[in-house]
């Protein structure tokens, strides 16, 4: 285990428990992360349709280069640590958002990538397969032959039986 490596996971709380979507989970409230690479387009859309519902939602971007202007919902890597571990206001009350539901939708995973999906407090964890943190999640698909729109989608319609309960 190189150095990065072990100063992250000594950053991790400890106290962290699995999700618990079984609970007073209601569906209103839905936390999205997502990358660069994403299709923010396709994900405003379904933001919109969320809203329209009566749903919030919530975004936060990560950009893996380092931006001379960012908004509330945008982080790069100025905002965390050496070590991965956020250092942002806005990346821990993204963390400490009981979403109901969240999604994480990255096309890349990296140490804050992982700490956000590992330290979530969200009650249901749904994204795409990467196998670092395929096991904080509660549900994942691998589907890399597909466009984002696609795998997305996918996402939505298969995890659709714990959504909806």
């Amino acid at each position: 285990m190189d150095i990065k490596r072990w100063w992250f996971e000594r950053s991790i709380p400890r106290d962290r428990t699995s999700s618990h979507y079984f609970g007073d989970r209601r569906n209103k409230h839905i936390g999205i992360l997502c990358d660069s690479y994403t299709d923010h387009e396709m994900l405003e859309k379904f933001s919109q349709t969320q809203r329209l519902k009566g749903n919030k939602v919530s975004f936060l971007y990560y950009s893996d280069s380092k931006l001379n202007e960012k908004d509330q919902t945008t982080f790069d890597t100025n905002d965390v640590s050496w070590a991965g571990v956020p250092k942002s206001s806005k990346i821990i009350d993204f963390i400490n958002n009981q979403f109901d539901i969240a999604y994480f939708v990255l096309n890349t995973c990296n140490l804050p990538l992982e700490y956000i999906i590992r330290t979530s407090k969200a009650s249901l964890k749904l994204g795409f397969y990467h196998k670092i943190v395929e096991p904080y999640l509660d549900f994942s698909i691998e589907a890399d032959d597909k466009t984002f729109g696609q795998r997305f989608q996918f996402l939505l319609q298969s995890s659709q039986q714990l959504v909806l309960g």
